[in-house]
């Protein structure tokens, strides 16, 4: 008896494996003079052509190389060279760079100074209180012979004044038609009334901290704490418009020498419209200025002073704002290279 038994089977397909991958390279045979594809492992041997059968001589590889410089030696200091001094030798590991205080002998040296910041804080307050008190000082003046004839401060020519210093006989009558003629210099009205302000300012910045506690502050004090952080940019401005004031009212005189300049004219006002030709214009011009000589009117040193002390505010007041820039950094320096 034949017992047949039947067995399940599961066919499995197993994956086959890739093909292997063969670098090769086309030739040129020098008998057929066909393009033969010859494998990478061949190169540097002789090949057989597939198609005729001879051999091919096969290239070796090329593999490019770059060279490296070596790189450049190190110098080495002598021996006998001294150390340097305690305090100037340069940290571990840096290397110093070449600056213009490290220039060999006969290249160009330099000398100059360093403005301390302390300078710069305090000359904008020394010399605006310097300039108020010159406004008491004469600034203009009537010479004539070297001996002071007609003076006048700034508060004078504010109220169309001036000081008369031993007047003789014969001039008394000129002393009173330039009090008739005088005119107040009103550019200087707001230049005295700006340079208070400035004065109140600059010394509020020396006195009062950096800043301001409304609570601590007088009643009076409180519209300070609104300016307060652009006190250094309003000073500066102020310090510019007492400048350009200062230098309008000289450009268009001041009250005596106006008074002067028109006195000489209105005497010879007649004579000047009177004249036809170019000639008599010129003649009554040259008599105008004579007679306007003859008082030698002309400013004083402490007028000069005010003017070099307003630029220096300026220049002092620039350099202020410039240093709240330059935190933690050195003082400006001015340095003369030759």
């Amino acid at each position: 008896r034949e017992h047949h038994y039947i067995l399940n089977a599961k066919f499995v397909a197993w994956p086959r494996e890739p093909p292997r991958r063969i670098d090769v390279v086309k030739q040129l045979c020098p008998s057929c003079l066909k393009s033969v594809e010859v494998p990478e492992s061949a190169a540097g041997t002789d090949y057989p052509c597939l198609v005729c059968g001879s051999m091919i001589p096969v290239p070796k590889n090329y593999s490019p190389s770059v060279a490296v410089p070596p790189p450049p030696p190190v110098p080495v200091l002598p021996a006998d060279r001294p150390p340097p001094p305690p305090g100037l030798a340069p940290p571990a590991g840096s290397t110093p760079t070449p600056s213009a205080s490290t220039t060999a002998p006969g290249d160009a040296k330099e000398a100059g100074f360093s403005i301390p910041s302390a300078c710069i804080d305090w000359l904008p307050a020394i010399g605006l209180s310097l300039v108020f008190v010159l406004t008491f000082f004469t600034w203009i003046g009537s010479y004539p012979g070297g001996h002071r004839l007609f003076s006048q401060n700034a508060w004078t020519a504010l109220g169309s004044d001036f000081s008369p210093n031993a007047v003789p006989a014969e001039l008394e009558e000129t002393e009173k038609q330039l009090e008739k003629t005088i005119k107040s210099s009103w550019f200087l009205l707001l230049f005295l009334a700006l340079l208070v302000v400035s004065l109140f300012l600059v010394w509020a910045d020396r006195i009062l901290p950096d800043e301001l506690d409304p609570l601590k502050l007088p009643a009076p004090l409180f519209p300070l704490t609104k300016i307060w952080p652009m006190r250094h940019g309003l000073l500066l401005v102020l310090c510019a418009t007492l400048l350009g004031l200062f230098v309008i009212q000289g450009w268009k005189g001041l009250g005596l020498e106006n008074a002067v300049q028109n006195l000489a004219t209105a005497k010879y006002e007649e004579e000047t419209k009177a004249a036809d030709t170019e000639m008599k214009k010129t003649a009554a011009k040259v008599k105008v200025g004579m007679e306007y000589a003859k008082f030698a009117i002309q400013t004083t040193t402490w007028y000069s002073i005010s003017f070099w002390v307003l630029v220096a505010s300026v220049a002092a007041m620039f350099l202020r704002l410039r240093l709240n820039d330059r935190v933690g950094r050195p003082a400006p320096r001015f340095a003369l290279q030759f």
